[in-house]
């Protein structure tokens, strides 16, 4: 009997992966040698202090996505690295990344804990020019990530070892969502997330030049905008070309009555000192998907399509709103959808973690 693959499945229906990037407030990355077990921290090179702490966390709301991650064999350490991703207060074009390496494993946990205890855990990285490219490679958890993701992987690392590159660092990553669109990857510090994408069009990301109409075939959404706005975004990403990457973007959000079209703004803030205002309409669409490898179409998935998109309006001089946190609505502004829909509080927690165990 043949095996359905769920990225097969996908690809033949022409399903397009626009508008389906995760939007976890924290990212935290954990350096440990593949390969993983299907829940990932039962993974046999997990240490054993760092498996019990995960176990006792509440995983309740769905703020903080953990990963594992794992570099070529022949370029790991002893001790492990840890990366934190978090989403900024004010207007932004990334993610915050702060970095930090253990010469002992059994030390993950003591900087975990001082992380969500409020310190400031290792070297900011941010403004560096390092990228970090996360490749999902983790089959156990759906056989498409192994088949697409992992050769992938050992092509691409085999291709970026040329010195211009030294500044990108190639990892393999445990589940970071949407495996029907394997192979996927999340471009970090800017969040940026690609299903189904081959080899030639990671180049052309890695080295970001050439027609971008090429590598927005692949292109899933930017994990700091709602997934409404992802498709807007992607839009202007078409029509800006390569420069749209430097531009430091907040947004408003809200619906009309009828909850099938969701009217929003991106608000770009440019080196030259205006800030732009796009409103957009996105229209709202359910369709059946293959959720994962072995099934059928047996789950719901939300389709966006962007409706309408109105001329920017231009202020010279707008100051950053840093009062505020990054892409959420002020008060008295547009109701943001994504974080009322889920009742999750905005801004970073305090305390425990919350994963995201989101699978589609």
């Amino acid at each position: 009997m043949s095996f359905d693959f769920c990225a097969d499945q996908a690809r033949q229906r022409g399903e397009d992966c626009l508008g389906t990037a995760p939007t976890p407030s924290t990212y935290v990355c954990v350096e440990c040698p593949s390969p993983w077990a299907s829940q990932q921290f039962e993974s046999k090179a997990t240490p054993d202090n760092l498996r019990c702490w995960m176990a006792e966390q509440d995983f309740q709301r769905q703020q903080t996505k953990f990963l594992l991650i794992s570099s070529h064999p022949s370029q790991q350490q002893s001790g492990a690295r840890i990366l934190f991703f978090e989403k900024p207060s004010g207007p932004a074009r990334c993610y915050q990344r702060r970095e930090t390496w253990v010469a002992d494993p059994a030390q993950i946990v003591n900087q975990l804990q001082r992380y969500f205890s409020g310190e400031k855990v290792g070297i900011d990285t941010t403004h560096s020019r390092d990228r970090d490219i996360l490749i999902c490679t983790h089959g156990a958890y759906d056989r498409c990530c192994g088949r697409y993701g992992y050769p992938l992987y050992r092509r691409l690392l085999k291709w970026a070892s040329q010195p211009k590159l030294s500044h990108v660092r190639l990892w393999q990553a445990s589940h970071i969502g949407g495996h029907r669109f394997a192979p996927t990857l999340v471009d970090f510090p800017e969040g940026r997330y690609y299903g189904g994408i081959s080899l030639a069009q990671s180049q052309q990301l890695l080295l970001r030049q050439g027609p971008i109409q090429d590598l927005l075939v692949a292109y899933r959404g930017w994990g700091l905008l709602p997934r409404p706005l992802q498709v807007a975004e992607a839009a202007f990403f078409r029509q800006y070309g390569w420069d749209w990457l430097q531009l430091r973007v907040e947004y408003t959000l809200t619906a009309k009555d009828d909850q099938e079209i969701i009217r929003g703004a991106l608000l770009c803030h440019a080196p030259d000192d205006y800030c732009r205002t796009y409103g957009v309409e996105v229209e709202v669409d359910r369709i059946q998907v293959c959720g994962s490898c072995g099934d059928q179409l047996s789950a719901w998935a939300l389709k966006y399509h962007l409706r309408h998109q109105s001329p920017p309006q231009l202020i010279k001089g707008k100051q950053p709103q840093r009062s505020r946190p990054f892409m959420q609505s002020a008060p008295g502004s547009p109701l943001d959808l994504t974080q009322a829909a889920k009742g999750k509080p905005k801004g970073k927690s305090k305390g425990k973690p919350h994963l995201d165990r989101s699978g589609l």
